[in-house]
């Protein structure tokens, strides 16, 4: 008889690098009641965090005394962003048992869709609509971030270009769990200055 899966170990923090912080800060003797402020995180999201950090392994909880695990430490040995410490996370995903029930396709060439993730979430875990779509969005931003190979911008890409209008940038926050940057492409030769200096679309 199967176990349904707590619904705080399905995880709520999109970010792996704010995840990383967490785990760097226990291992550097920062109790988990003290980390607000770490990786500019609230308290709250601190806790969520962890947990998701619980679920790859990386630390461990008991009576509400968190402290990082040896696969933990073996993570922090690996240069952030390097492809050994991408191996390190995709190991902890292969050896995750929660992982691996309700997204065993986290490490694949592609994942479910977000409405798809969160229909099997809400049937496997105790989780409401609205919430299970949410924490689907968590584990779509993951599989990004471990299967995508970072691009290594071209010289065309990162040369200055005086001619384009500067691009406008919108902020786009959901729930309060994560910022997304967004940005907007100019249309060539539909922006004129005005003489306080703003970019007016006509």
């Amino acid at each position: 008889m199967s176990t349904q899966i707590p619904s705080v170990d399905v995880p709520q923090q999109d970010d792996l690098v704010k995840i990383r912080a967490v785990v760097a800060a226990l291992k550097e003797g920062v109790p988990a009641t003290e980390m607000r402020g770490v990786a500019g995180l609230t308290q709250r999201h601190v806790r969520y965090t962890l947990h998701a950090a619980r679920v790859l392994g990386w630390v461990t909880e008991d009576n509400e005394e968190w402290s990082a695990t040896e696969q933990g430490a073996a993570l922090l040995g690996h240069e952030a962003g390097s492809g050994a410490e991408r191996s390190c996370i995709r190991s902890s995903v292969e050896q995750s048992r929660v992982l691996q029930s309700i997204c065993p396709e986290l490490l694949g060439r592609r994942v479910p869709s977000v409405e798809q993730l969160a229909d099997r979430l809400g049937r496997i875990v105790a989780l409401s609509p609205s919430t299970a779509q949410r924490r689907a969005l968590t584990l779509v931003a993951w599989h990004e971030q471990i299967v995508t190979e970072p691009q290594t911008p071209s010289v065309a890409d990162t040369k200055p270009d005086a001619a384009v209008s500067p691009a406008a940038l919108e902020t786009v926050e959901e729930e309060d769990h994560f910022v997304e940057e967004v940005t907007v492409e100019p249309i060539p030769g539909a922006y004129e200055q005005d003489p306080d200096g703003q970019m007016t679309l006509f």
